[in-house]
């Protein structure tokens, strides 16, 4: 299948857009751990679409301890990226390949002369707003007001919901950066999760079981 076409809004678009589309978009191919972008760096001058990978954006605070915001996954644009493209502004934010990934880069001229003309773009824009924001929002909940337990729980049910999958692909530190605690704190209460029953601990994965606890 011809990338363009994993895009869930191009065949919705007018024929000129696509045939734009077809003459100025280019694949990216990253491997895990790669950088797509940097705190700081200039501005925008492309809008990446995620076709097969993930792609981890968050921030790193003065004391040096990273904090996930969301992942890029499949089919899946970056919020952050779209803001600093349409606001000519730096990134606020860093994007890291998590394993090999294949992009869909698109000019930001592309973007702003012919994509933001089409409906079916515009949309596609809005629901990618929403649904980071839900996931920024349950973030800040997750990180404000539980426990590191009920936290990692969440982070679970969380992950493997979004996922559909009984096997989450994350390293203890991954986790930690993503709720906000410590790589010791975690792994600690991961055990005591394996030692209920609740899941199986393996080096970068964490297999589920059974139904977690209700929170």
């Amino acid at each position: 299948m011809n990338i363009l076409q994993s895009i869930p809004f191009f065949e919705e678009l007018s024929d000129g857009a696509k045939e734009t589309l077809k003459t100025t978009a280019q694949t990216m191919h990253l491997e895990a751990g790669e950088e797509v972008t940097s705190y700081g760096e200039g501005l925008c001058e492309d809008a990446f679409f995620v076709d097969e990978g993930r792609i981890r954006v968050f921030k790193t605070g003065e004391n040096g301890e990273e904090v996930t915001l969301y992942d890029v996954v499949d089919q899946e644009a970056c919020l952050a990226n779209l803001r600093c493209m349409f606001e000519d502004k730096p990134y606020e934010v860093r994007a890291v390949a998590k394993e090999d990934s294949r992009l869909l880069s698109v000019p930001a001229s592309t973007v702003k002369n012919t994509l933001l003309h089409e409906p079916a773009f515009v949309e596609y824009t809005m629901r990618t707003t929403l649904d980071k924001i839900d996931t920024l929002m349950w973030h800040y909940e997750t990180i404000s007001f539980a426990p590191v337990k009920n936290r990692i729980i969440l982070y679970l049910h969380e992950k493997s919901k979004h996922e559909k999958i009984k096997t989450v692909y994350a390293t203890h530190q991954e986790i930690a950066s993503e709720i906000g605690a410590t790589r010791e704190v975690v792994s600690r209460n991961l055990k005591a999760l394996e030692q209920e029953g609740y899941v199986k601990l393996f080096r970068g994965r964490i297999r589920l079981l059974k139904k977690l606890p209700t929170l």
